[in-house]
């Protein structure tokens, strides 16, 4: 498996005034100590543990923020007010294949990351998407509340790994950027999905081929689910009952 750069999406529009970071009496959600450590210096630490980056790439609205972490191999760059756009900005930069992440990915483990990429580069996709299936989420037995993608065929969450092989994937998050923009527009929604496409999902009648399907007539690019053996992959830190999740599994380990 060849190093690639990796993007820690780390941007915040709320700062200090976001819900997690007040609660965590930090400056910043991704400095939220996760068992004493900040949750971007852990998602840090386990790409470098994974062995697979050539350059570690930061995207948040501030730097300065994160200084005290003594991060040494990170190179910064600036957030966008979306996600896609900031990937956009950023991929002119670190260029392709990359890897994609958040910094909000407290449980990240090295193994998680080997896995996704060597799964991702047998695929043949121009992108592929890490996903924890439901039935491996509801194996771990956790006290939780998760919000699952009902296809017919599968039903799972997203893990927030991206993987970005060529230029064909901008195609993919031009998609992501229109949607976006148009989330509180259904009318423009279905203009661009596609009125049967979308009652199908509706009804749970959409199966995974059949979207991918549908996503590659849009964009003329490519799209892969992979998915990851741990249901653990799915879980990030959005809410406080998050946190207090995460927590508890850090304390069971002990």
């Amino acid at each position: 498996m060849k190093r690639l750069p990796v993007l820690i999406l780390a941007g915040s529009r709320l700062g200090e005034n976001d819900v997690l970071a007040k609660a965590g009496n930090v400056q910043h959600k991704a400095l939220l100590p996760v068992a004493g450590t900040p949750m971007l210096k852990r998602v840090y630490q386990a790409i470098l543990n994974a062995d697979i980056a050539s350059n570690i790439y930061i995207a948040s609205e501030n730097e300065a923020y994160f200084k005290d972490l003594n991060l040494e191999k990170a190179h910064y760059l600036s957030s966008r007010p979306t996600l896609p756009e900031t990937i956009q900005e950023a991929i002119k930069k670190i260029g392709f294949p990359c890897l994609i992440l958040t910094a909000d990915h407290a449980l990240l483990q090295p193994e998680w990351l080997q896995e996704f990429l060597n799964l991702s580069e047998k695929s043949s996709a121009d992108v592929t998407f890490g996903i924890a299936l439901k039935e491996k989420v509801e194996a771990l037995s956790l006290k939780m509340s998760r919000t699952y993608i009902p296809l017919k065929d599968i039903q799972f969450s997203g893990c927030n790994l991206f993987f970005l092989r060529n230029e064909s994937s901008e195609n993919l998050i031009q998609l992501w950027q229109k949607i976006h923009h148009l989330r509180k527009s259904p009318a423009k929604m279905v203009k661009i999905l596609g009125l049967k496409t979308l009652f199908k999902a509706l009804f749970r009648r959409l199966d995974s081929i059949t979207l991918l399907e549908r996503v590659k007539m849009i964009t003329s690019s490519t799209l892969e689910f992979i998915p990851l053996s741990n249901g653990m992959a799915a879980i990030d830190v959005d809410s406080i009952k998050d946190w207090e999740l995460v927590e508890s599994i850090y304390a069971k380990e002990k």
